[in-house]
């Protein structure tokens, strides 16, 4: 009887959680994990390929009336978000196929045109967008206009632009070259980047940017804590004497509590500068801003002074004076070093 009882439960079970039951409360992701178990473990093929064609074709048809609205807005991020949500539908649907030698071809053919023309649509936005500034720059001549149109020949090609449209590296290239920036620089290296160059030497052409760094505002702070701490000792300061009813004499230590107390200075200095770099737009184009930055630094010295009876102080104990002058130049050097190191000296 028991026997039969776990084998009707395991039944149940099976039943509860077989793709044909998931298909019909229509958790067609479900149905698709299960149907996939089941073939994998050479169980009710057929039936299974045809849950898993119907399971793909329902999801299918749920995103792309889940998508329509996304599909539909002037917003080129909500048609990434669509994209996203395609490519996990369209892997997981693909496993089935490949799974089945191909039969589910259809549902997964359907989800991947759709994916193409996605693909297509977000890639020649962003182009599209390139070729309006690349217009724009060959109107005005503007350096900054010619970076626009790369950035977004840049977010094409990022979304396979470059399948669609054979010029595209060419006229990266091209945005490139006529949107850098070059520089001179005096007491101030900037970190070359894709688009700000140092001016080659014997170039025929004027800089666009003349920059130079000059520091102002030099201050120090100093913070100053103090801890108190006493020390306390029994010591022998004499001694007594008593004689008993026998004529017998003897002495007794007599004992005193003395104090010590120290005092502990902790000075932390703190040195501050703002640095500035100063930029000359010498062509107009010039991309770099005048800027500033703060640099500081801190270090602390220690001070201890010992009082009170001698006798309770505790071993090893002395007074400590430091000079802060040779802490304030180490900071001072200290700080020279870092501010170099923000300006590329």
């Amino acid at each position: 009887m028991l026997r039969l009882t776990t084998i009707i439960i395991a039944g149940l079970a099976i039943s509860c959680s077989s793709p044909q039951r998931a298909l019909e409360k229509g958790n067609n992701k479900k149905a698709i994990r299960l149907a996939k178990k089941s073939i994998k473990k050479n169980r009710d093929i057929h039936e299974n390929v045809e849950i898993l064609n119907l399971a793909a074709h329902s999801e299918v048809d749920n995103i792309m009336a889940a998508s329509a609205h996304n599909l539909s807005s002037p917003e080129v991020e909500d048609w990434i978000c669509v994209q996203g949500d395609f490519y996990c539908l369209l892997e997981n649907i693909g496993e089935a196929n490949l799974l089945t030698a191909g039969l589910v071809s259809e549902p997964y053919e359907r989800l991947c045109a759709a994916k193409t023309d996605l693909d297509f649509r977000i890639a020649d936005h962003y182009y599209q967008a390139g070729e309006q500034h690349l217009r724009d720059y060959e109107y005005d001549l503007m350096k900054r206009t010619a970076r626009l149109a790369y950035h977004q020949y840049s977010q094409a090609k990022a979304y396979g632009a470059g399948d669609y449209y054979s010029e595209l590296e060419d006229k990266m290239a091209y945005c490139l070259e006529n949107g850098r920036v070059y520089y001179t620089a005096r007491n101030y290296r900037p970190a070359s980047s894709l688009f700000l160059r140092a001016l080659p030497a014997g170039a025929d052409f004027e800089p666009d940017c003349i920059l130079s760094s000059s520091r102002h505002g030099h201050s120090s702070h100093k913070c100053t804590t103090t801890k108190n701490k006493t020390f306390k000792k029994n010591v022998v300061v004499g001694s007594v004497s008593h004689t008993d009813t026998s004529g017998v004499v003897t002495h007794q230590d007599v004992y005193e509590d003395v104090y010590a107390y120290r005092k502990k200075t902790q000075t932390t200095i703190t040195l501050r500068t703002t640095t500035w770099i100063n930029v000359i737009d010498n062509t107009g184009q010039c991309s770099e801003h005048t800027r500033s930055f703060s640099t500081n630094v801190s270090g602390d010295y220690e001070e201890v002074e010992y009082s009170g009876d001698k006798r309770a102080y505790p071993t090893g104990a002395r007074d400590k004076k430091e000079n802060p002058y040779y802490l304030i130049r180490r900071l001072e050097r200290e700080l020279n070093r870092k501010v170099e190191r923000r300006l590329g000296l």
